[in-house]
């Protein structure tokens, strides 16, 4: 039983390491889209992919597609 227990114990913190070292997500800015509209293209077909387009959600992955939308939105029109 204490065996189990502690390599409960051992396993637990073991997965509480490893979230902690998972690397935090970039969110780029609106202005970094609008210079680089063909990753806002890949980004915002990404986001309605899965289904991240709708909805105002603080999370970083969020606010990115947000930021590609708007550039995609708001970009100078081609003659």
């Amino acid at each position: 039983m204490k065996k189990n227990l502690f390599l409960f114990g051992v396993a637990m913190a073991t997965i509480a390491v490893m979230a902690g070292c998972e690397k935090e997500f970039e969110v780029k800015s609106k202005e970094y889209y609008s210079q680089n509209i063909e990753e806002a293209k890949k980004r915002a077909d990404y986001c309605h992919n899965m289904g991240l387009t709708n909805g105002f959600s603080d999370k970083p992955e969020q606010r990115d597609c947000t930021n590609a939308s708007w550039a995609l939105d708001h970009r100078p029109m081609q003659k």
